[in-house]
């Protein structure tokens, strides 16, 4: 157990041996959509394999329409035509030029799993082709980041500031799939103490959803500096 103080109050941490899956606890900034033949990864969809979910996103994006579908098809033919090394070079291809024209309107960071002895999620890829790969992807549509961070236009900083988020969202599933998942334990000090700012203290530790996105910085920085820490 983890005991920090900041008199007159005190926070004590310990390992959750019961862990909830994060993604149902708070509601999200980020979409986690995964797809794993044996495992029940990220968020629930309808999606049927990661070549619908493109193409949803694709037309969610050049519209959901006639004309729509004829860019799609047109794009298909056109992109799949140049690459005629094999049908993985190909896919990969067409995935390449849908994930362009989707990023017009949507922030979309790739999801790799590990799978060996324990399950691990980040946003970059394991280097391990035997025990590792991708598994999907997490995003944000443009105007929900814009109304997140209270921006009027999308900016290298506002982009910044959205992937980083998302980052801290797959640390924090990461920690539930590996079961290294921390709680507070919640005594009324602890209450007054954390206040709206507790989910984003774990989060920013790494471990725990987040019930607050904003001023989590100043707030975790100063206690830390100023906390007394000891382990029982």
């Amino acid at each position: 157990m983890l005991v920090a103080e900041q008199s007159p109050y005190m926070l004590m941490v310990r390992p959750d041996d019961i862990a909830i899956n994060p993604r149902e606890l708070d509601e999200p900034f980020g979409k986690m959509v995964c797809f794993h033949s044996r495992y029940s990864l990220g968020d629930r969809h309808n999606y049927m394999d990661k070549d619908d979910f493109l193409r949803e996103m694709y037309l969610d994006t050049v519209g959901h329409d006639e004309q729509g579908m004829k860019r799609y098809e047109r794009m298909v033919n056109i992109v799949g035509g140049r690459n005629m090394r094999g049908p993985k070079t190909e896919e990969r291809a067409i995935d390449d030029a849908m994930l362009k024209v989707i990023s017009e309107k949507y922030l979309m960071m790739p999801l790799y799993l590990m799978d060996h002895s324990s399950l691990a999620m980040r946003t970059e890829s394991f280097h391990d082709p035997w025990d590792s790969g991708q598994v999907g992807w997490i995003y944000v549509s443009k105007e929900d980041a814009l109304k997140e961070f209270g921006s009027e236009r999308m900016t290298g900083a506002v982009r910044q500031k959205a992937e980083e988020l998302m980052k801290s969202e797959v640390a924090v599933y990461d920690s539930y799939l590996r079961a290294t998942a921390l709680n507070c334990i919640k005594t009324a000090r602890c209450r007054i103490a954390a206040g709206g700012s507790w989910g984003s203290w774990m989060r920013l530790a790494g471990q725990w959803p987040t019930s607050s996105r904003k001023d989590a910085g100043g707030w975790w920085s100063a206690w830390r500096n100023r906390a007394a820490r000891q382990r029982l």
